[in-house]
């Protein structure tokens, strides 16, 4: 299994847990009204009330660790712009899905020719050329 490593510092961490707070708002706003029984099972009142309760408890979460500028985004968002925010990354994630295919195919190009007795040559080395006629004499 490949192992990939990323540092990120502080300010790039709270960012990236702060857009998940965000997206975790917007899905609760969908849920709401939805009868999706997120928390309380057959009572669509009871769970809209749980529902909003998690809203609140994550907006604040938000106003406390988000910058500005993702506040008020967040709280200018609605109930169906996560819709169109998902259909808007797809073409993102399609291009990440097809690098970390190309990536893995790399990989495992790499490794299998590690495993061949010959050294590779994709053009003309008059030192490659050299050593494989003396090996071979």
């Amino acid at each position: 299994m490949t192992k990939i490593s990323v540092e990120l510092d502080n300010e790039q961490f709270d960012k990236l847990v702060v857009e998940e707070l965000i997206r975790t708002r917007q899905t609760f706003l969908n849920d709401l009204g939805a009868n999706n029984h997120v928390f309380v099972w057959g009572d669509q009142e009871a769970d809209d009330a749980e529902i909003q309760k998690h809203i609140d408890s994550v907006e604040q979460l938000i106003k406390w660790f988000g910058t500005p500028e993702q506040v008020k985004r967040c709280l200018a968002m609605k109930t169906d712009d996560i819709k169109q925010k998902a259909i808007e990354a797809i073409p993102y994630v399609a291009v990440f899905g097809i690098a970390a295919l190309a990536a893995y195919g790399l990989t495992k190009l790499i490794q299998t020719t590690k495993e061949f007795d010959f050294p590779l040559d994709f053009g003309y080395d008059e030192y490659l050329d050299k050593i494989i006629d003396e090996q071979g004499k």
